[in-house]
């Protein structure tokens, strides 16, 4: 089956109560079987009835049988507890805990009416719609750390985006329309970078049904102007949409069980880059931790005080560039004039008035400053930089257009 085409179920369990069984191919090998001929001559024939595969071709390497893939599953919304909480690795901070918060939106007041109960087999979701909205459980708030960004990442690329999977229990106790598909499943980064796939909606037989969701179904569905679902920053983990109109038709449903789950191998080749999957915390990005080197700042040209003092000065060439420091903004700045129709490149440069540096401790450390551009008349606005300890040697030139963090080319009134 296809999770997520309107025409095809989701639903995993027959009506029996079995469960639709599931696996990952890894590999399929062809081959052309021979059988003996029949007219009793010594050339073999190709079987066109599949006989004769017994004995499989031994030029072919075919690796053990290693079991089944191994599999993360993440309870969300569980028959013990409700709405789960979640303990998940957050790099150096260790390891972050918080519950997930059941949420919901509607388009007019009364459309979403939302409890959540102990049906006496276990906590269940139980949602009245009577028009527009949804219900969702968030993880807005996964520490109260200051370092821990919202959201979640889901690691371990294929793990996911080809084997993973969102499963929940769902059951219709009322459905005053049931002629329409009019739920979708959705994961989100925030509105409107979402992901959704239209379930067919169960009968309203007040039986229990499992729902299976791909990751990649809601990756490759986005929502009309947005991007999508950012794996690196999912904020909404699990959100049922309904999308019928408010003209008095109302639906009871229940929901439970819901799950996130991936899959990858357990024994993986060395060539494969996906050989693990899971879940973690976002951990805020932060600037270069350790010491700092000021060449130049708010306070002027700065100065070092490590193994002896480092002072710096501005130079310039003589290729149609001239300095003046200014106060913008109020504070100290540094402000060059370039002459773009020079035929030269335009150079300015700080030098430190001790002669060469020793920066063996920053390694691995990064170069930062901030740059505003007033004007820049030419049709190609490149910018460059590069450190030198003394020509030729040095980094060689860096577009700024390269780095992580700027914009192609630097934007025109606005810090960068």
């Amino acid at each position: 089956q296809k999770p997520g085409s309107p025409d095809v179920s989701n639903w995993t369990v027959r009506n029996d109560g079995t469960r639709i069984a599931e696996m990952l191919v890894d590999y399929i090998h062809v081959y052309q079987c021979t059988i003996p001929n029949p007219s009793g001559g010594k050339k073999r024939i190709i079987s066109e009835d599949g006989s004769g595969c017994s004995n499989r071709d031994e030029t072919v390497a075919v690796n053990a049988d290693m079991g089944a893939p191994g599999n993360n599953a993440y309870t969300l919304f569980s028959l013990e507890d409700g709405a789960t909480t979640l303990s998940l690795a957050a790099g150096n901070n260790g390891v972050v805990t918080n519950t997930l918060v059941p949420g919901l939106y509607e388009s007019s007041p009364g459309n979403v009416v939302p409890t959540i109960e102990d049906s006496g087999e276990g906590f269940v979701w139980a949602i009245t719609f009577r028009g527009l909205g949804s219900v969702f459980l968030t993880s807005d708030a996964m520490a109260d750390d200051p370092s821990i960004e919202q959201g979640v990442t889901l690691v371990g690329g294929s793990g996911w985006t080809i084997n993973g999977e969102l499963t929940f229990e769902m059951r219709i106790i009322r459905n005053d329309n049931p002629s329409q598909n009019n739920f979708f499943v959705k994961m989100d980064s925030t509105y409107p970078n979402v992901g959704q796939v239209n379930i067919q909606t169960p009968p309203a037989d007040d039986e229990w049904h499992r729902v299976a969701v791909r990751v990649s179904e809601l990756l490759a569905h986005p929502i009309e102007g947005g991007t999508g679902i950012d794996v690196n920053n999912v904020l909404n983990l699990f959100v049922l949409e309904y999308t019928g109109e408010n003209n008095g038709d109302e639906v009871k449903v229940e929901v439970r069980d819901i799950e996130l789950n991936c899959a990858f191998n357990v024994f993986p080749e060395e060539w494969q880059l996906d050989q693990l999957c899971g879940m973690q915390a976002r951990v805020k990005e932060t600037g270069p931790q350790g010491p700092e080197l000021v060449v130049y700042n708010a306070n002027g040209y700065g100065d070092w005080n490590g193994d002896g003092a480092v002072d710096f000065n501005i130079n310039l060439s003589d290729w149609g560039a001239n300095i003046t420091e200014v106060v913008f903004e109020g504070q100290l700045a540094l402000k060059f004039m370039f002459d773009s129709l020079s035929e030269s490149n335009a150079v300015v440069y700080f030098a430190s008035l001790q002669g060469d540096l020793d920066l063996t401790a920053w390694n691995g450390g990064a170069v930062e400053f901030a740059m505003y551009v007033e004007a820049d008349p030419r049709n190609t606005q490149s910018w460059a930089m590069k450190a030198e300890c003394g020509w030729p040697c040095g980094s060689g030139d860096v577009p700024l257009d390269d780095s992580e963090e700027a914009v192609a080319p630097p934007p025109l009134g606005a810090w960068q």
